[in-house]
């Protein structure tokens, strides 16, 4: 009876080599079926990871501009020291600097 139900034919009646033969064959497409869905999912997964990727990636570079289009500055805890690394940083030495940051960090 449960044969039957299985796959809609009365196997009883076969041979036990064919109704053996039968149930190879099933048990051979289930595994098929499990191994696509298996892959299926696994494709899912490849592509919501290579989504977040490009997300992380498009974050880092966010950040990165960010920080770079801060303007360099300068902090000691004594003012002579800050007058002396004024004069040495310019504002024109400080903007090849940011630029050059940001040609380094492209490149990278």
């Amino acid at each position: 009876m449960r044969d039957q139900i299985k796959t809609g034919i009365d196997l009883t009646g076969l041979s036990p080599q064919l109704q053996l033969l039968i149930a190879m064959e099933h048990r051979q497409l289930q595994i098929e079926q499990k191994q696509q869905e298996h892959e299926q999912q696994l494709e899912t997964i490849k592509e919501t990871f290579l989504q977040r990727d490009a997300f992380v990636r498009k974050l880092v570079d966010q950040k990165v501009g960010y920080l770079l289009g801060k303007p360099f500055g300068i902090q000691t805890a004594k003012p002579a020291y800050y007058d002396l690394l004024s004069q040495f940083f310019d504002k024109a030495m400080m903007r090849r600097q940011t630029v050059a940051q940001r040609t380094s960090i492209c490149r990278a």
